[in-house]
Formats: structure tokens, sequence, C-alpha cells
């Protein structure tokens, strides 16, 4: 018996890219658990797995946060709930928690008024570590809060800002079903 060496044959492989594309969402991202839509088009949403149970400060990890993500894969996140405070006295209690929470400090860099959806609502700037943005509105005896923070790639004060507005800006708050 003789020992046959068969050639080797090289096979060509081919390798498939997978393709991304960006199509915008048919409708607009309406938040399962706390009852908000974002109006525009341009930005989608994961819902919470979970709601959040009123205490403490979520971040952009915990299964109590909306995920929203924009144009440019600019993010934001979003969690709320009933609430009997009024809005300085919520916003008040939401510092006190970033603090202990984030490392944040309990005096914002930065604090403004606007409006969304004709409700008062307060924006935050603050550094934690990273340079953080906060809005929180109060409709219908629901507080929405909305953040985000630094991110790769973007500028730091200018882009967190439209980040942040972006998605409240079109915020159609929507009283829960009873």
């Amino acid at each position: 018996m003789v020992a046959t060496t068969l050639p080797v044959v090289a096979t060509p492989t081919t390798t498939i890219s997978p393709v991304t594309t960006t199509v915008a969402p048919a409708e607009p991202f309406h938040s399962a658990l706390y009852q908000y839509m974002v109006t525009s088009l341009d930005w989608r949403g994961r819902s919470a797995s979970t709601a959040w149970d009123g205490t403490g400060s979520p971040g952009n990890g915990d299964p109590t946060v909306d995920f929203l993500y924009g144009p440019n894969n600019v993010q934001a996140y979003a969690f709320g709930g009933p609430t009997t405070l009024t809005l300085d006295e919520f916003v008040a209690a939401g510092r006190a928690a970033n603090a202990v929470a984030h490392s944040c400090p309990v005096v914002p860099d930065s604090t403004a008024s606007i409006t969304v959806g004709g409700e008062p609502a307060i924006i935050d700037e603050v550094d934690c570590g990273v340079f953080a943005i906060s809005g929180t509105v109060i409709h219908a005896g629901r507080v929405y809060a909305f953040f985000t923070f630094d991110q790769p790639g973007l500028g730091r004060r200018d882009a967190g800002l439209v980040q942040l507005v972006a998605p409240i800006d079109c915020v159609r708050c929507i009283a829960p079903k009873n």
C-alpha cells in the first residue's frame, strides 16, 4: 500500500458583511411603562423592562430606564411615574438622589426653565465626572425625567443640550390609562 498525498485545493471564501441601513420608524416611540410619546420620527426607543419604583436615581444601564436614540447615534434616557410633588420638589429630590447614586454635586453647574407641551420643565447641567444634562417635566400628576451625558464623538455642552432637548421638545405626555 502506497501512501498518496492528495493535493490541497484552496477554495475561495466569501465574507459577507452585514449591511447597515437606517430606516425611520413607521410611528413615534411610545413608552410602554411611562406613558409618553416622542413624536419625532427621527428618534427611536426601547422601553424599560421594569417600572421605576420612585426611589433612587436610575442610570442609563438600569432596567427602569427607556433608551432613546436619535440622529447620528445620539442617546438619551427617560423614566417616570406618578408623583404628588411639585416640579421644584421633585427636581430637588432628584439632585439629592444623583449626589448619592452618581457622585454628582447637589447644586448643578447651570439650570434653565423651559416648557414642554405647555408645562414648565427644568433643565440641569452638571459635571458628575462626565458632563450630564437632565430635564424634568410634570404633567397630569406624572413626572417625566430625561437625561443624557458625554458620548464619544460628540462635543460637550452644545451637543449634549441638543441631544436632550430634541426628544424632550417633541414629547407628548399621554394621560395614563385607568
